[in-house]
């Protein structure tokens, strides 16, 4: 579930919602367009370079950047707390904890956070000593920790973290279904409707490795010639796995799509033969479930998201992580056998049926309402 969609949920279900967001001074000019399409939420912006997406490792631009957009947040949020009096702080990203802990404090508000992709580069990814230990101990000091998958609860848990629940990320179903395939994307990246189509939705960035799949799908094509695939997502890895289809001699077969308008996904999805998850990482995956959503066949990396959702040869495929000969492989088997992927398909879409939105904002609010309770029988009413 996106945070949107959370907000949005929590706003709609009668609660007042205040969203301290960033934004970048292109997209500000542009006009806020978030804050446009949702009326109920009170939106209050602070100005960033760039947006930051939780990378698996901590890189010396990172902290400087992170040390720019804490100052900022630093600026805006007390106001926001004064002007508005907030019961409770929910912190949507974890790189905010500690400058959220510090203001949270101050003002004597309890605090939720929101535990996703970077919590499990915390708990499963590699991460060097000092960092993970930065990011521990500013988890430890909040009062409450939702995280997306068992995996991720279990994971902090085991660093002997408390208040830590689940609630699995969803989906909207209603929305993410089986339906015509986008022809205009088609068209636009001159896609044969009638060839096999591996697409692959997501950043280009190396915790996704879609290098990998660039190799696989050079394998694919030696029994498989008109398969083609196709990136929804850009990234800072672009420029690189345009070098490699072209070193590959693939490059009339892959097709950089770039971004994607998120109305336009559901066809998009649908559009693919094979969805493809190659991620060494995971808190879990919104893109992988709303390819499930579609009825899509999936074949994603054989990582703790992964195996919560998937089992292999029932709902999907799984291939060994960071092994494009394997993920050939599975490709090839998928692509060879229509009825397999009409089978796993529909067990995919039928496994996100308990993945709904109104499950997951309500399991938020119950934490957000039992940290309140927790806090005022501490404190007294703020």
């Amino acid at each position: 579930m996106s945070r949107a969609a959370l907000f949005k949920g929590m706003a709609d279900a009668g609660h007042e919602i205040v969203v301290a967001a960033p934004i970048t001074a292109a997209d500000l000019g542009a006009g806020d367009s978030f804050a446009a399409m949702n009326p109920k939420l009170r939106v209050v912006r602070y100005l960033v370079d760039a947006y930051s997406y939780g990378n698996a490792s901590v890189t010396s631009d990172d902290i400087g950047a992170w040390s720019r957009e804490a100052a900022a947040f630093d600026e805006l949020l007390p106001r926001a707390i004064e002007g508005f009096r907030p019961d409770v702080l929910l912190v949507g990203r974890e790189d905010q904890t500690p400058p959220a802990n510090a203001i949270a404090k101050r003002h004597h508000l309890p605090a939720v956070l929101m535990a996703r992709g970077l919590a499990s580069n915390i708990v499963h990814g590699p991460y060097e000593p000092a960092p993970r230990k930065r990011f521990l101990n500013s988890f430890r000091d909040v009062d409450a920790i939702v995280t997306v998958a068992d995996h991720l609860t279990k994971g902090l848990q085991e660093f002997g973290l408390e208040h830590v629940r689940t609630a699995p990320n969803s989906i909207d179903r209603c929305q993410f279904r089986p339906v015509a395939p986008d022809v205009k994307l088609l068209s636009e990246e001159d896609v044969d409707a009638e060839s096999p189509i591996v697409m692959c939705v997501g950043g280009l960035r190396p915790v996704k490795r879609p290098l990998d799949v660039i190799h696989a799908v050079s394998k694919v094509r030696r029994d498989r010639s008109n398969v083609t695939l196709v990136f929804c997502g850009d990234g800072p890895l672009e420029q690189q796995c345009r070098e490699e289809v072209a070193a590959s001699g693939i490059g009339n077969q892959v097709k950089f799509a770039g971004w994607v308008d998120y109305s336009r996904m559901p066809g998009v999805l649908s559009a693919a033969s094979v969805v493809v998850l190659a991620s060494e990482n995971e808190g879990l995956s919104r893109a992988l479930l709303e390819a499930m959503a579609c009825e899509r066949c999936v074949v994603a990396s054989d990582i703790p998201a992964s195996r919560e959702v998937i089992r292999d040869g029932e709902n999907g495929l799984l291939f060994r992580m960071g092994n494009p000969c394997d993920l050939a492989a599975k490709l090839l088997t998928a692509l060879g056998d229509s009825e397999l992927r009409s089978r796993l398909g529909q067990a995919a879409r039928a496994s996100t049926k308990w993945r709904s939105i109104e499950s997951g904002v309500g399991i938020h609010i119950d934490a957000m309402q039992d940290t309140i309770a927790r806090s005022r029988e501490r404190t007294g009413p703020f």
